[in-house]
């Protein structure tokens, strides 16, 4: 698999002009291998999977960064101070290590997931500004448990 660049680097560089967005990465592997041949991807998948001729396995394009599969994600991400972030994007939902050590049940756990999934933002673009609003800058990957 490959990704893009992603602007996770806790604020210390500008990320204006990326160098490797999924087009790109495509067009390069492309020039080497030939033309590649798009497959039916998973409804959740976080890549977009590709083949090409005379090949045995496949090849997968992240777009981390512009954010094309927003709209099928369907993952969490727990930092490891505890916070629940259901966007890469977003600045943090929940604490759920402070929820998990306050005694809940399972059956409380699973209500609250569906409540923080009932209050995404509709796309990383959304949740990136919302964190700007609020904190200004941006976590590295570290930060975020990545």
């Amino acid at each position: 698999r490959f990704i893009e660049e992603m602007p996770f680097n806790g604020g210390s560089k500008s990320y204006d002009d990326l160098i490797w967005n999924s087009k790109k990465i495509i067009e390069h592997i492309e020039s080497s291998f030939g033309k590649l041949t798009r497959l039916d991807d998973d409804a959740s998948s976080t890549s977009y999977n590709y083949t090409f001729e005379g090949a045995l396995g496949t090849i997968g394009v992240i777009p981390a960064f512009t954010r094309s599969i927003c709209s099928s994600c369907d993952r969490i991400r727990l930092t490891p101070k505890g916070t629940l972030k259901t966007c890469l994007y977003d600045n943090g939902v929940f604490n759920f290590r402070d929820f998990l050590r306050s005694g809940v049940t399972d059956e409380e756990i699973k209500k609250q997931f569906l409540v923080l999934f009932q209050q995404r933002f509709e796309n990383g673009f959304e949740a990136q500004e919302n964190t700007q609003k609020h904190n200004g800058s941006r976590d590295s990957m570290a930060t975020i448990g990545g």
